[in-house]
């Protein structure tokens, strides 16, 4: 998909306005979670998650909150290279044409 000025668009309609650097965004993800997914577009979901994982790093002396943030942290870290990798690929068939 395309904008309106003939830029092409993810699947959660950001606009691709250049590449992503992959190591960049999973080393924004490793140590600041959902930052990661800031960085490649999902600002809402990036926050949300990240505020999820400050709010269980709290409360991580109870054993559950210790195991959903883990949870988050690798769903987190499979979102950022998805999104990422779809920026990316959305950008590279752009310059082709």
């Amino acid at each position: 998909m395309a904008n309106e000025n003939g830029l092409p668009t993810t699947s959660f309609g950001r606009v691709v306005t250049g590449k992503k650097s992959m190591i960049l965004g999973l080393i924004l993800w490793f140590f600041l979670g959902g930052i990661g997914l800031v960085y490649a577009g999902r600002v809402g979901l990036g926050i949300a998650l990240f505020i999820i994982q400050i709010i269980c790093a709290f409360i991580a002396f109870l054993i559950i909150p210790a195991i959903i943030a883990i949870l988050v942290w690798i769903a987190v870290l499979v979102l950022t290279y998805n999104a990422i990798k779809e920026n990316n690929e959305l950008w590279a068939r752009h310059q082709t044409y």
